[in-house]
């Protein structure tokens, strides 16, 4: 990003700089009649020429710097909201474990961890927990976070907790949803969120297949 745009900077200045030296010697030609007047007007639209292309240049360059650092700040964005949060949602994901730390079997897990079975304090917690992925989930959609450092950072970490924790209370609360008790986009940007990271990881693992055949 910094390249990017000390580059452009520069681009700029030295066409300004050959600009003026350019005019300059012109003006000095013609003052003393060194130069013919036909001659003068081809060069200065060859000239012209070469400072449209110089413009467009420069744009180009300004418009990968506008790029590079909207991307920059994506990335800064997400590494800044997962690293202030990140302790908060493990503390809540312990202390939601924690009933359930003995139970081995997956399904046998999933089917306790169910709106029906827990708690008002459990819900809160699940819901809670489950809204940080939900607010990531909404700036992965606008293009305010970025997916694949979400991905490198608590990829796992977020598919694993919906695989082996919360994927059938949420299967739950969406029928509700369905039957008219509850808001209709419900858990939409947590489901989007696991859909996105594993794709990812689904597209890494088969490159790593591909690359040591």
């Amino acid at each position: 990003m910094k390249k990017n745009t000390s580059l452009f900077k520069k681009t700029v200045f030295v066409i300004i700089i050959l600009i003026v030296i350019f005019v300059f010697l012109l003006v000095m030609l013609l003052r003393n009649n060194i130069i013919e007047k036909e001659i003068l007007e081809i060069i200065i639209s060859f000239t012209t020429f070469i400072v449209s292309l110089s413009v467009l240049y420069s744009l180009y360059l300004q418009s990968s710097s506008i790029d590079e650092d909207y991307e920059w700040r994506k990335k800064h964005t997400t590494f800044e909201y997962l690293r202030e949060v990140r302790s908060e949602y493990k503390k809540i994901y312990k202390d939601i474990k924690k009933p359930f730390k003995d139970i081995k079997d997956k399904n046998q897990r999933l089917n306790m961890i169910v709106p029906d079975k827990l708690s008002e304090e459990m819900k809160d917690n699940i819901k809670d927990f489950l809204s940080n992925f939900e607010y990531i989930g909404v700036g992965v959609k606008k293009g305010i976070f970025d997916i694949d450092l979400i991905s490198e950072k608590s990829g796992s970490y977020i598919i694993g907790a919906y695989d082996n924790y919360f994927s059938e209370y949420i299967k739950q609360v969406r029928q509700k949803v369905k039957a008219g008790k509850g808001y209709v986009f419900t858990y939409d940007e947590m489901l989007f969120l696991v859909e996105q990271l594993r794709k990812i990881r689904n597209e890494k693992i088969t490159k790593y297949h591909k690359n040591n055949k």
